[in-house]
């Protein structure tokens, strides 16, 4: 089996196999289909199999315009997966800070606590993305856990 097969496999266990697959789409950075899918009914918070959102894959995959466009659609900003971490742990984390700032203005928890304890405050700290941990830090981003002194 040639890898591309491996890779179509894993994605229909983790995401199903449906005729709507938005988090392939996010993946991808295809704007104009996440707009279809959401204007056609996908639930802009529908999860995978490990609780990924597409607005979980939009942060991950930088694709800020689709990071907005889902934000603005009713994306919820502070829905965990299944480690508990939230869209703004993972913009923390990759130090990703105009996205840490449309999270927080759309609403996100700035100390919310991942299954580890740990907030985004600690997730920008331990990665070294000090202009994040500083954006977190004058929104009253505090520690969690043991990644921040």
């Amino acid at each position: 089996m040639k890898v591309c097969g491996t890779a179509m496999i894993a994605v229909v266990l983790l995401t199903g196999c449906g005729a709507s697959n938005i988090w392939q789409d996010v993946q991808n950075g295809d704007t104009a289909a996440v707009q279809s899918q959401i204007e056609s009914g996908v639930d802009v918070d529908a999860r995978d199999a490990l609780g990924r959102t597409p607005l979980y894959y939009s942060i991950y995959n930088k694709h800020p315009e689709i990071t907005v466009l889902l934000v603005r659609r009713g994306a919820n900003v502070n829905v965990k997966h299944n480690a508990d971490k939230t869209p703004l742990h993972l913009a923390a984390e990759l130090g990703d800070t105009p996205t840490a700032r449309l999270l927080l203005k759309a609403g996100a928890k700035v100390n919310a606590l991942d299954s580890d304890r740990g907030t985004p405050l600690d997730w920008a700290v331990g990665t070294l993305h000090n202009d994040t941990t500083d954006f977190l830090r004058k929104h009253g981003g505090k520690a969690g856990s043991v990644f921040t002194p």
